[in-house]
């Protein structure tokens, strides 16, 4: 059985963790799987049976957008080489016949001491191990010429001479990577879109069905969610939306429902009772759950992070995008998403009650997205990981059954 090593880092959000657990959980029934995860901690909400979980001393990326170490009063470097040395001892104790990285090099160049000695530790040991990467789109990467070497030239030497295979989480014909990004064209080594990385969605073959999809919340109308970060404002114009659509026809049959962060703080759930207290508003904190609620909804509104924008299309849910105003792969995910007819884009930096209000009632009127986008990217993505493993020559007869 093959040694597969997925290393994720979500600084912020819970995005990063939550697409490598699936990939993870799905390589488990084929391959001995070890998750490792050094980013803010988001296990506790989204299990991960049947993985070897390698938790790393934390980093993640503060509120005035600076890496540093999480809850400890350890410095940075002394978390860095902590963090190098457990990959070296996890290297030397399994001898990993294949690393999947996400976004790097991409992204994350904060982590570059863990990921790079670690390739190169694998492969002293075990000459034939293979490093993926992947990643989703729209690309987080400033492709700016200042400096000797551009970040785009960085980016193809380092996947070049490092990874043997791209792994692009997304299909071609809604945000093909080559599009904006001509110098993809360069990296030398495979590339494979995937299809949409979509977290399961519970099954409900009648209305009554659904109501057993997530019994926490029950029929909800509208979903509001933030992701793993933010989302003060959107939360409370949502509110105050529901107040003023209240004082004018009525809102819709149902109630809304906020799903909260992972580590919300107590006086924002305080805030958001008062302010809810005489509305049908339920406050709901971040839950393995999310894609049933979802799935129940007349309509979504959230910010446009990948793993939520690809539970809207598996869900064809109605949906209003508000793009994180520091993350520019999320607006130019909402604008994609608008484009195709696939949800309404709101700027959040200009957000408020009566906009939100006007927002909902337009998202209302419109019809139920259709799509025929391909949204089998776990299943496929593990097929190429398997056969990757195949040509290296490891696992053959169990990667041969797959394919």
């Amino acid at each position: 059985m093959s040694k597969v090593v997925l290393y994720c880092l979500s600084l912020r959000g819970t995005g990063h963790f939550m697409r490598m657990s699936l990939l993870a959980r799905r390589l488990a029934a084929q391959h001995e799987v070890y998750l490792v995860d050094g980013g803010r901690p988001v296990v506790s909400q989204i299990p991960v049976p049947g993985i070897n979980l390698v938790e790393l001393p934390r980093i993640w990326r503060t509120e005035a957008d600076q890496v540093e170490p999480y809850q400890t009063s350890a410095s940075m470097a002394d978390v860095v080489a902590a963090r190098r040395s457990r990959l070296e001892a996890l290297c030397r104790e399994i001898r990993p016949d294949l690393i999947v990285v996400d976004h790097f090099p991409f992204t994350k160049w904060v982590i570059s001491d863990d990921i790079l000695p670690m390739i190169r530790l694998a492969r002293h040991l075990n000459p034939r191990a293979a490093a993926v990467c992947s990643v989703r789109t729209p690309l987080a990467v400033n492709v700016s010429t200042a400096g000797v070497q551009t970040p785009e030239q960085k980016i193809i030497q380092t996947l070049n001479h490092h990874f043997q295979a791209l792994l692009i989480h997304s299909d071609p014909r809604f945000s093909p990577l080559e599009e904006k990004y001509p110098w993809v064209a360069k990296i030398q080594i495979p590339r494979h879109y995937t299809g949409m990385i979509c977290q399961e969605v519970p099954e409900a073959s009648s209305v009554e069905d659904r109501t057993q999809a997530a019994p926490a919340v029950g029929h909800s109308n509208i979903l509001v969610s933030a992701g793993g970060d933010g989302g003060v404002l959107l939360r409370r114009s949502c509110i105050e939306a529901w107040k003023l659509l209240s004082r004018d026809t009525g809102p819709p049959a149902g109630r809304m429902t906020l799903v909260l962060p992972p580590e919300p703080g107590e006086w924002e759930i305080q805030e958001l009772e008062q302010s809810a207290a005489s509305l049908p508003i339920h406050i709901e904190r971040f839950s393995p759950q999310f894609t049933g609620w979802l799935q129940q909804a007349q309509l979504s509104i959230s910010q446009a992070g990948y793993n939520t924008c690809s539970n809207l299309l598996q869900t064809r849910v109605r949906a209003i995008l508000l793009p994180h105003p520091t993350a520019t792969d999320q607006a130019e995910r909402a604008f994609e998403f608008a484009r195709h007819g696939l949800a309404t884009a709101v700027g959040l930096a200009e957000l408020d009650g009566p906009r939100m209000a006007a927002a909902i009632r337009h998202a209302l009127s419109l019809p139920a997205p259709q799509h025929d986008l391909d949204l089998n990217g776990i299943e496929r993505s593990c097929e190429l990981i398997s056969q990757l493993l195949c040509e290296h020559g490891m696992d053959s007869k169990r990667t041969s059954s797959l394919l």
